[in-house]
């Protein structure tokens, strides 16, 4: 009677758009099992929504406008609370303004940190993190390639500077012929093989700071390197999972060194494990390549980098938890780390939007 909603945690939620009018589909997250499923989609109305009814848990609302792409929405009814999307309306986008390559993630808070199995967890919080695109996946081999053959062009020696390499005097990649361009060898010096689908490795954050550097001059886009904040953020959604998928692990579900049976730890092309993939839409974020950010908090006065994410080498699951951080020098490289971009909003003011 009374005490109904009470009893049932019943909250709310309040969700404006612009431009308004975007239909907001509601399915439920079913945080059961090893991974976890979408329930039935059920229809909540047209934007701006003011204060509409949701039971506690989490939930992700597919907000659907014409000539915009789909945006995915997730959000967490805590025990009677109204959630609420702030007094600056949730701008929505078309695919031309997000690109093929990324994906939106709104604005809103979301947990962080708080795992304590996750190695150098931040402290749980509720953060809010103003919205951005997200690479979909991880830089490649042929993208660092194509990177460096611009360098090759203006300087040669910056560009072998910027190598993927297992030290300042061991690159990977050999110098081509004068006149020649370089290209992702198909075997390197100890016979193994490469991929130009494979994420980039062996290159240090300011390798990783000039990259994002040239592909913004390049497409002229607000491109950066993402802090880790936005990282976390992309692979857990705003409910707190341990993994993008859910709170178990199992090898199988991502890329990492005991994923395929008798084979030995070597990396894979991006994207061959399907279900290492967020509730966005963003994959390889609990395996294939840990990844270069921009630190946060105290972290960001000093003089480290952080690295999120699992790899192709992670032999345990701690690392491969979506809350797992390191600090690192940011000259260092490693067989484990590459990069990832990121891309501000447009100006509200711009003619695109």
């Amino acid at each position: 009677g009374t005490f109904g909603p009470l009893i049932r945690g019943l909250g709310a939620v309040t969700l404006r758009t612009d431009p308004p009018g975007a239909e907001v589909l509601c399915q439920e997250v079913v945080r059961e099992g090893l991974v976890w499923q979408l329930g039935p989609t059920r229809v909540l109305g047209r934007t701006p929504l003011i204060r509409i009814p949701m039971e506690k848990g989490a939930h992700l609302l597919t907000l659907k406008r014409p000539g915009k792409r789909d945006t995915r929405y997730p959000i967490f009814i805590g025990r009677g609370v109204h959630w609420d999307s702030g007094p600056t309306p949730l701008p929505v986008f078309s695919d031309t303004e997000i690109s093929e390559d990324f994906i939106y993630i709104p604005s809103g808070p979301f947990m962080a940190g708080g795992d304590p199995s996750a190695p150098g967890a931040l402290k749980g919080s509720s953060p809010w993190e103003e919205g951005f695109f997200m690479a979909r996946t991880p830089v490649t081999m042929q993208g660092w390639c194509d990177f460096i053959n611009a360098l090759h062009q203006e300087d040669p020696e910056a560009a072998r500077s910027r190598l993927p390499r297992f030290d300042k005097r061991s690159p990977y990649w050999e110098s081509p012929e004068p006149g020649q361009p370089y290209e992702v060898p198909k075997v390197d010096r100890d016979g193994d093989s490469w991929d130009p689908s494979f994420p980039v490795f062996g290159v240090s954050w300011e390798d990783a700071l000039a990259y994002t550097e040239w592909v913004a001059a390049r497409d002229q886009r607000p491109i950066i390197l993402p802090n880790e904040r936005q990282w976390e953020k992309s692979a857990r959604g705003v409910d707190g999972r341990f993994f993008p998928w859910g709170n178990r692990f199992d090898a199988s579900l991502c890329k990492m060194s005991r994923s395929r049976k008798s084979r030995k730890a070597q990396p894979e092309p991006i994207g061959c494990f399907e279900l290492d993939r967020s509730i966005y839409g963003v994959t390889d974020l609990a395996g294939t390549i840990r990844e270069w950010c921009v630190p946060c908090g105290e972290d960001a006065k000093g003089e480290l980098a952080t690295a999120r994410g699992g790899s192709w080498y992670a032999s345990g699951d701690a690392v491969c938890r979506a809350a797992s951080r390191s600090l690192h020098e940011k000259w260092t490289v490693y067989t484990s780390v590459g990069l990832r971009l990121a891309c501000r909003l447009p100006d509200p003011g711009s003619p695109s939007n």
